[in-house]
């Protein structure tokens, strides 16, 4: 099975803000030596925390979306055209289509901790668009519920999710689950990329704990075994996608 493990400390880790910004990425730049390089149109991946607190400056995007999702605490983005912060919660997403480019602020409350994820969208469109953003709170998913598994629909095509992306075909669920065998259907064309906030799972006689991540590609099913109840965030998103991605844009200069 062709399954890809990283765990925590085969991450690229890093601190911020004289160490009071912390980060693992399982997907980053080039210049985070360990973490696995932009695959499918999935960028880049870091989840982010702090204790004290801490702020980011303001910054520029172009081109991508970028989401963010608020796991603990509380984060704030400052949001240029209103001219105000814009407060997020747990289990609110907060989106930046970057379009021709703009500038931002974050903010982080002590004891906060995120999920960043930058999606990579047909960019000859999108770098023609203006940028906007958009804050959606938490109550505004739908959740699934079937025995053992609650998950939370964060973004889905097929259920009408609130969160709408230019990145094609991708879902994000926030899934919990109970112990027990769990089998997944799988599209094969499809990458389903997983990052494991909490609990603990076996994959394969492979011990899965808190802050792994793993990647399955091209499989029409899975399934693992989970030990301790276990919070498991999942992105899928397609093997080739119809448009050319950043890196194959750049590598065609």
């Amino acid at each position: 099975m062709p399954v890809k493990i990283i765990p925590y400390k085969s991450q690229a880790l890093s601190k911020l803000q004289n160490g009071n910004l912390e980060e693992n990425k399982p997907i980053g730049f080039t210049a985070d030596m360990k973490a696995v390089r932009p695959y499918s149109n999935i960028f880049y991946w870091a989840n982010t925390w702090t204790d004290m607190g801490a702020e980011l400056s303001k910054h520029p995007h172009q081109g991508f979306e970028i989401f963010t999702y608020v796991l603990s605490g509380n984060w704030e983005h400052f949001d240029e055209k209103k001219n105000t912060w814009i407060s997020l919660s747990p289990g609110d997403v907060h989106i930046i289509k970057a379009g021709s480019g703009i500038a931002h602020s974050e903010k982080f409350h002590p004891d906060t901790q995120i999920f960043q994820i930058w999606f990579d969208p047909n960019l000859k469109k999108s770098l023609a668009r203006p940028s906007s953003c958009q804050m959606i709170s938490s109550d505004k998913f739908y959740s699934e519920e079937i025995p053992n598994l609650t998950s939370k629909i964060i973004c889905d095509e097929e259920w009408d999710a609130p969160l709408k992306l230019e990145s094609e075909k991708i879902t994000i669920k926030d899934n919990k689950i109970t112990p027990g065998l769990k089998k997944y259907r799988l599209d094969p064309q499809m990458y389903y990329s997983w990052y494991l906030l909490k609990g603990e799972l076996e994959i394969s006689n492979q011990i899965i704990r808190r802050n792994d991540f793993f990647i399955v590609k091209g499989e029409r099913a899975f399934d693992f075994h989970v030990s301790r109840h276990a919070r498991l965030f999942v992105v899928s998103s397609p093997i080739k996608p119809s448009y050319n991605t950043y890196l194959e844009l750049k590598s065609r200069r």
